[in-house]
């Protein structure tokens, strides 16, 4: 009867098929992993090899490698799973505390999306072939950005010039990531960490998007500072009389965006936008405009933003940059401003 209580917790772990284990009573549960007792029967060692969240999870041996904790030694390296990834590439240390750690919890290896991570190197794989060579961080995935034609995803990205912060615009995209023309759709912020070498989504630079109030086709044009801290967005089909609309928003949350709005009727005003490195000088075309006395010659604007007035944020530095004759459409392909200081400007004709 002195082991009625251990066959009691642990009744798999005993018989004649297991009489080569010896003091099981004493190795099992014990803290440290005792690699002739990391079997099912013996539940592990206790757990002590591989704990009871892995080995008792749906995912440890369902068919695919699993990485972190999973694909060590202890749990018989995912139950099997990992084997022929083990085989192929001896040389990653699974050991490693970066790839037994928390950041490595959750990554398939060889499902061919790149999760990003220590797995993400030569010696690995990289990642099992889900990664390319030279991928910083893992793949972005988008949660079902849709558009109006089949099979066609319709977004665009913009990358910080420090190169952490990731914006991607999702027109007409809903909550579940399908197209509704009612929904505004919205601008999401992804976040490189360099600890888990991964990009996170991060819900709170995460702007709505202010869609056209028009019948028009609608269509924009975006900018970010350098450090992905102010994001512009251009609508020059906003309305029906296509005067067009510029929005600036702060992702750091301190300021609600700021709408500028343009002033002359079909001058498309927002077609093209560019902003400072620092975010605190804009450039806005107009390439429809009539101001110059010529059809369409086109007009470009610079904005300073105004951080001591509390009712108009952005004002107009210097004087409006005319078309010089019919038709030169001036920034209607792009404009672009020096990044440092925004004293000179470059545009189309």
């Amino acid at each position: 009867g002195d082991c009625a209580n251990f066959n009691t917790k642990y009744p798999s772990c005993n018989g004649k098929d297991l009489a080569g284990l010896h003091n099981v009573e004493k190795e099992l549960g014990n803290g440290n992993c005792n690699m002739d007792f990391a079997i099912e029967d013996c539940e592990y060692d206790g757990g002590d090899c591989c704990p009871y969240d892995i080995h008792k999870n749906v995912i440890f041996g369902d068919g695919k490698c699993d990485g972190g904790k999973y694909n060590t030694e202890g749990c018989l390296y995912d139950f099997g799973d990992c084997d022929s990834f083990n085989r192929d590439y001896p040389n990653c240390n699974l050991d490693d505390a970066s790839l037994i750690s928390e950041s490595s919890a959750g990554i398939i290896l060889g499902d061919s999306i790149c999760d990003g991570g220590a797995y993400n190197s030569e010696e690995c794989g990289f990642e099992y072939g889900d990664c390319v060579k030279g991928q910083i961080g893992g793949d972005v995935m988008l949660s079902g950005v849709r558009s109006p034609i089949e099979n066609k995803i319709n977004f665009e990205m913009w990358m910080s010039a420090d190169n952490t912060k990731l914006l991607v615009q999702m027109p007409q995209t809903n909550a579940v990531g399908e197209y509704d023309l009612a929904t505004k759709g919205k601008i999401a912020g992804h976040k490189y960490n360099s600890y888990t070498l991964t990009w996170v989504h991060d819900e709170g630079m995460d702007k709505e998007r202010l869609q056209n109030e028009g019948s028009l086709v609608e269509f924009h044009s975006m900018a970010v500072s350098g450090d992905g801290s102010v994001i512009a967005v251009g609508s020059p089909n906003y309305d029906d009389d296509r005067f067009g609309r510029v929005t600036i928003s702060d992702f750091w949350g301190l300021r609600n965006h700021q709408v500028l709005i343009g002033k002359e009727m079909g001058a498309l005003f927002g077609a093209q936008v560019d902003l400072t490195g620092d975010g605190t000088r804009i450039a806005i075309s107009s390439p429809y405009s009539n101001a110059n006395g010529f059809s369409k010659s086109g007009k470009i604007q610079i904005f300073e933003k105004n951080e001591e007035s509390s009712e108009e944020l952005w004002t107009q530095v210097g004087n409006d940059i005319l078309g010089k004759k019919k038709y030169d459409y001036i920034g209607r392909y792009y404009v672009k401003l020096n990044s440092s200081d925004g004293t000179r400007v470059y545009f189309s004709t």
